[in-house]
């Protein structure tokens, strides 16, 4: 039996907020959730902190297999994070570029929004899943279904959820702990939604 949406985003939201976790990646049918952690991070720990989790949200039982791998091996294959820069158009919207590095290339996209920050944070978003689909150098048939900003267990997290209606049909989802800069966790948290897919790709 898969999870319920909501005990998903639930189960993710926690996991991300966990000391030690870089990002969280989860497979296409939501039954491998994988926990990415920092350097010196208890993998020990950040298990069983898991399995806490699964417990609380009363997912024990169904078909969600949890595993903790460190991100170190991977850090130089990884689509890089550069920046998120925004400009005020003389329309009064604003203009929101993406900058990503891949292998020392510099990648940048941009979308248009309104002023505020729920729309402003679907245009880095947007723009972020642009920039990415000009790495991979394919269309990946995927839209930007919701980026949010939710409070979790003291942790402000930018959840993104990604959406492919097939074949095959997709729900991606990524999130990461906001800190001071929404826009760059928004750009992240797509980032982190696509690690698994990307990696497929990439490694090509």
């Amino acid at each position: 039996m898969r999870p319920r949406p909501l005990a998903l985003q639930s189960l993710i939201a926690q996991l991300a907020a966990l000391p030690g976790v870089d990002r969280v990646v989860i497979d296409d049918r939501a039954t491998v959730v994988v926990l990415i952690c920092t350097p010196g991070a208890s993998r020990d720990q950040l298990a069983q902190a898991a399995a806490r989790s699964l417990s609380d949200l009363g997912l024990v039982g169904l078909d969600i297999e949890v595993t903790v791998r460190s991100g170190e091996h991977r850090q130089g294959r990884r689509i890089r994070f550069v920046r998120v820069s925004r400009a005020e158009r003389p329309d009064r919207a604003v203009e929101l570029t993406v900058h990503l590095e891949w292998e020392g290339v510099e990648v940048t996209s941009s979308a248009v929004s309104q002023p505020g920050e729920a729309p402003e944070l679907r245009g880095v978003a947007s723009a972020s899943l642009q920039a990415i689909t000009r790495i991979v150098g394919r269309e990946l048939g995927l839209r930007v279904a919701g980026i949010k900003r939710v409070r979790s267990f003291d942790a402000d997290l930018m959840v993104a959820s990604l959406f492919r209606a097939g074949p095959p049909r997709q729900q991606l989802v990524g999130a990461v702990v906001v800190g001071d800069d929404p826009p760059r966790a928004a750009a992240i948290a797509v980032l982190n939604a696509l690690n698994r897919l990307l990696g497929n790709y990439l490694d090509r």
